[in-house]
């Protein structure tokens, strides 16, 4: 998935970017964008299985099955929507000559990535997976 390369991509440039000085993001932001990164990475798993990893997360918790529609939502909630806003803010902290192309890659990954996941979480919303 190109989103989840251009995310990990955009991390290491601005961490090291940020640890030669070049920039000076706050620390705090540097370590909610790896976070960001850690969840997409997830998520991504969690959708490339189509949820089979969690089927004995549910079958601990007694759930007799979940939508597909629900994974990739969850992982448009969880991955991209935070991402987006994490480069804006980045950007708008060391953006003096304004959104680099790193920047925009990211956002334009993560803008594909969401519409291509809300079509599938609607198209897939009625199919369940029985755990």
């Amino acid at each position: 998935d190109f989103d989840l390369i251009a995310d990990w991509w955009y991390f290491g440039v601005i961490n090291h970017q940020n640890k030669t000085g070049e920039i000076d993001v706050p620390p705090h932001l540097i370590g909610v964008l790896l976070f960001f990164c850690i969840v997409g990475m997830l998520t991504w798993t969690l959708v490339a299985s189509d949820g089979k990893i969690v089927m004995p997360i549910m079958k601990f918790f007694n759930k007799k099955g979940f939508s597909t529609g629900h994974i990739f939502f969850l992982a448009v909630v969880l991955e991209d929507i935070p991402q987006i806003i994490l480069t804006f803010l980045i950007e708008g902290v060391h953006g003096e000559d304004g959104i680099t192309s790193l920047a925009v890659i990211n956002l334009m990954t993560a803008t594909y990535d969401i519409l291509i996941k809300l079509a599938e979480a609607y198209d897939n919303r009625d199919d369940k997976f029985r755990v």
